[in-house]
């Protein structure tokens, strides 16, 4: 894969890429590599169980990305009428990521036609890389109360919002600044190992060097003197060489 510059977030473990480069991405087969660049912002229908429907969603969960400011249109029609824009059948709603000052995530007001959306939306927002500090949460300028949590293997703090109209601002602020973080290198050596089919005694000589915070280009040089399989090899690589600027 060819990752253009900037950092890069895998969506589903939380692994953090430095780009600029070529790499080869390794997954299980329940598994694929999808990445997203610092400032992208993702929404999903939250949804319990796969739909055919063409109703737009109440329930939203929205990824976001740290690292550069961002933005996102979402655009939604009535799911039926051709060039549903031009016949005023459709709402746009503005999603914004910024860095600079306070970090921010603001959700403004849909333009369009209100009748497309439902009357009340929840957000479900997960922030990657953005540290575990709660933040605030504010509709329409008033502070309200919300629900987070942080996934430690994965670095994503999850804040859950109350029932808001499409018509409202919504802005999650951000009191502290925060850098973006570094790969839980031993956590994902284990991981790799545990589900490797290869000699105990090499899992453990290579887990043990890990936790003794051998630096990459050491731990690069060892594995290569282990005869590895290529496969479990190029594995192994992938997690020492993902911060190449860390």
């Amino acid at each position: 894969a060819w990752l253009p510059e900037g950092v890069w977030f895998d969506i589903f473990n939380g692994r953090i890429y430095d780009g600029g480069r070529k790499l080869i991405l390794y997954r299980g087969i329940e598994d694929i590599p999808v990445l997203a660049r610092a400032g992208g912002i993702l929404p999903m229908a939250d949804l319990e169980k796969y739909s055919n429907s063409i109703e737009n969603p109440e329930s939203m969960i929205i990824k976001v990305f740290p690292g550069a400011d961002g933005d996102f249109e979402l655009y939604e029609d009535d799911g039926i009428s051709v060039d549903a824009d031009k016949m005023n059948k459709a709402a746009v709603t503005e999603m914004k990521w910024r860095e600079s000052g306070q970090r921010s995530f603001t959700v403004s007001p849909l333009k369009g036609n209100r009748s497309v959306v439902p009357e009340k939306r929840w957000y479900t927002l997960e922030f990657y890389g953005a540290g575990q500090e709660p933040p605030r949460i504010f509709v329409n300028g008033k502070e309200v109360d919300g629900n987070s949590s942080y996934q430690k293997e994965r670095k994503i703090l999850t804040v859950k919002i109350p029932a808001v109209s499409p018509e409202d601002t919504l802005e999650v602020r951000f009191e502290k600044q925060c850098q973006i973080p570094s790969n839980d290198i031993v956590d994902q050596i284990f991981q790799i190992l545990y589900k490797a089919e290869m000699e105990y005694d090499k899992k453990k000589q290579i887990y043990d060097y890990v936790r003794k915070g051998k630096n990459v280009s050491e731990m690069v040089g060892i594995l290569q003197t282990l005869e590895l399989d290529p496969q479990i090899f190029g594995m192994l690589l992938e997690v020492l060489l993902a911060q190449v600027r860390h």
